[in-house]
């Protein structure tokens, strides 16, 4: 057999599934809560000052960046509940919804993606995340 594609790799996995639970794929699929995300980027963002915001959100324990997370995003998302490091900050909250920046890997840019149970949320996320981002903590990562 030859390799597959990635995107079709997974089509056997979700059919093993769908079979050890005894239904279709699609009603695998239809189980599921819904999700839809939602990214943008700010083009021109410096590259050491997406550092800096990263460097400063991820300051001390996981205790002092959850609640530092929440003194930045909570009045817009709730209860940060725990924090993937991976590729930049994913931030989980409690009511499932995830805001996740980064920085370009190429590009002086600075990267959001979130996550939510509607494209209107995901959206809104995105925009109010940016916009923390500059009024807020730009300026409160660069004072240090």
């Amino acid at each position: 057999m030859t390799a597959l594609v990635t995107r079709d790799a997974v089509l056997p996995i979700v059919s093993v599934l769908a079979d050890l639970r005894g239904g279709t794929v699609a009603q695998l699929v239809s189980g599921l809560p819904p999700r839809v995300t939602y990214s943008d980027r700010i083009a021109g963002f410096p590259t050491e000052d997406s550092k800096t915001v990263i460097a400063w959100l991820l300051a001390g324990d996981a205790a002092a960046q959850l609640a530092r997370i929440a003194a930045c995003f909570g009045d817009l998302a709730g209860t940060p509940v725990r924090i993937d490091v991976t590729d930049g900050v994913r931030i989980y909250f409690a009511d499932g919804d995830i805001i996740h920046l980064r920085p370009s890997g190429n590009a002086p840019e600075f990267r959001c993606y979130t996550e939510a149970a509607d494209g209107a949320r995901a959206q809104e996320l995105n925009v109010a995340a940016f916009a923390l981002l500059r009024e807020r903590i730009l300026p409160a990562a660069q004072k240090g």
